[in-house]
């Protein structure tokens, strides 16, 4: 529980232009499936390889059971069976001597636990661990969320369809009510739960479960403070979240300034993974709406929707070289990090500065600008007139992956972007104009 992902991008010149992809981006169904590249990457490790979902590596050069142990939780993580992962994960906690087994079994765990709201297991991993979970004060909040009421989720009896507005930076924005005071949230798979302005949740009576303060880290690299609170009832139309869990974040950290004197937007509330996970949305960008409906489960052979730490989607380039790009539509734009540098045709990038704004701020970023790229999304071919590579110093690895980049809003502003976790999918349909 580290990130609250929010960026905005506003480029840096004699006005404000906040680009939303709309007229850069071009999609185009194919007419027969990419075959991935499973040996398209060498790895340099054990660790690499994981890092990277590099089995291969795993499956001919593993020199220990513990290797072939966590590999396997791996897979069922990318598979969605949490249960085996989770005892795999838990047996290699209790009994590795190494270091490293233990930390990073345990910070999939904490991800497993949070996914799946399993509070007591997440406390007594607290315990287990040399040095804890984290030095941010997740366990306080943890303590706390377990103290009330166990959330309940009523789904409608068919789909619901409601109005859905675009942020200045395109983000999808809804009417919700707090306690049965009206509020717009944005929706955002990069904010691990859902999030309320200080002074929102003032107006909505949603209190400070603690006093004490935890952190959190954001797309400009700072840290601030948060607060657990429990919403007593979140409604949107017909569906409703009982006793649904959130951070309270200090509104000054959620106001947008430039100069640090103009209020670009302020935002006032989020619907974060913790509420998407539970749901298949259908978020029609170019008609303006949502679809909110319970999933489904379904036996699919393939997912590319996946949750480790973070939500995360599996894509590729033309060729089929497999990538892994983190899921945050609270992002205007899609970018890459400098892992995935190696893959695509970086020599005539351009150099170019950017305001990057997230929760606390804005900060100053360099940038590469690469045109004419392409990722493949499923069934959909992306072609980007211009594509973003996040500043060389970015951290590309934010939990457990070491994503290649990530995934903004700006590949359905002209489409139906699908969010289907439970069924492990995440896809783009054409909008039918209304």
């Amino acid at each position: 529980m580290r990130y609250l992902i929010i960026i905005i991008c506003i480029l840096l010149g004699s006005c404000i232009k906040v680009n939303t992809g709309a007229e850069n981006l071009k999609l185009h169904e194919l007419d027969q499936k990419i075959i991935a590249k499973v040996e398209a990457r060498q790895s340099s490790g054990f660790w690499d390889a994981m890092q990277n979902l590099d089995y291969n590596y795993v499956d001919q050069f593993a020199d220990s059971s513990e290797q072939g142990q966590f590999s396997k939780a791996i897979k069922s993580l990318l598979t969605g069976d949490y249960h085996i992962s989770s005892n795999i994960l838990e047996k290699l906690v209790e009994s590795s001597s190494d270091t490293l087994f233990v930390q990073h079994s345990g910070s999939l765990l904490a991800g497993i636990y949070l996914l799946t709201f399993d509070w007591d297991a997440f406390i007594e991993l607290d315990s287990k661990l040399p040095q804890g979970i984290d030095d941010m004060n997740t366990i306080s909040m943890v303590k706390a969320w377990n103290r009330q009421p166990t959330e309940v989720i009523n789904f409608p009896e068919t789909p619901l369809t409601i109005a859905m507005e675009k942020s200045i930076s395109g983000v999808p924005m809804i009417k919700v009510l707090v306690n049965g005071v009206e509020q717009t949230f944005w929706i955002d798979t990069g904010a691990e739960f859902t999030v309320l302005s200080s002074d929102i949740a003032e107006e909505c009576g949603v209190n400070l479960l603690i006093d004490e303060a935890s952190k959190v880290g954001t797309s400009t690299d700072k840290k601030i403070d948060l607060w657990p609170g429990m919403i007593e009832e979140l409604k949107i139309e017909d569906l409703v979240f009982e006793n649904h869990p959130t951070f309270i974040i200090s509104k000054e950290d959620l106001e947008f300034r430039l100069f640090k004197i103009f209020k670009i937007l302020k935002i006032d509330g989020i619907l974060g993974w913790n509420a998407i996970q539970n749901l298949k949305l259908e978020i029609d960008y170019a008609n303006g709406s949502v679809t909110f409906q319970k999933p489904e489960l379904d036996q699919q052979e393939e997912r590319n929707f996946h949750f480790f730490t973070q939500p995360f989607v599996t894509v590729s380039d033309t060729t089929g070289i497999p990538l892994q790009f983190f899921m945050d539509t609270g992002a205007n734009t899609t970018s890459l990090y400098e892992p995935s540098y190696a893959i695509f045709d970086t020599s005539s990038a351009e150099i170019t500065r950017a305001k990057v704004g997230g929760a606390g701020g804005f900060q100053d970023v360099t940038k590469l600008l690469l045109r004419n790229q392409s990722l493949i999304l499923g069934t959909t071919r992306l072609d980007f007139a211009e594509l973003n590579g996040k500043s060389p110093k970015g951290d590309a690895k934010e939990g457990f992956i070491l994503y290649d980049g990530i995934l903004g809003s700006d590949i359905a502003q002209n489409s139906v972007l699908v969010l289907d976790f439970q069924n492990g999918r995440c896809e783009l349909k054409p909008s039918v104009q209304k």
